[in-house]
């Protein structure tokens, strides 16, 4: 396990440690954008093919997987309850 801690704020320090939860495997094609669920449980995955694939984060396996894009995802957001996720592409 990897630890980097940050800057000294007022005699408070924040410290963040990083680890590996799972690897994600999808689609070979380039990643464009990343969007986390506001619960942290999903990691919404943009790609240059169009497609959005959203991970478990905790298993690492694939909930679901949208492909009504024609291009490559460029906006990609869910909203403050982490019910819908928006998406766009160019034309």
């Amino acid at each position: 396990m990897a630890k980097k801690c940050l800057t000294v704020i007022s005699n408070y320090f924040t410290c963040v440690i990083y680890f590996q939860l799972a690897t994600l495997e999808g689609d070979k094609h380039e990643v464009t954008l990343l969007a986390a669920s506001p619960d942290k449980l999903h990691l919404a995955v943009g790609y240059h093919d169009g497609t959005i694939r959203v991970f478990n984060i905790l298993t690492g396996e694939v909930s679901v997987t949208f492909s009504g894009h024609k291009s490559a995802i460029t906006a990609l957001n869910y909203d403050k309850d982490g019910v819908r996720l928006a998406s766009g592409s160019r034309v």
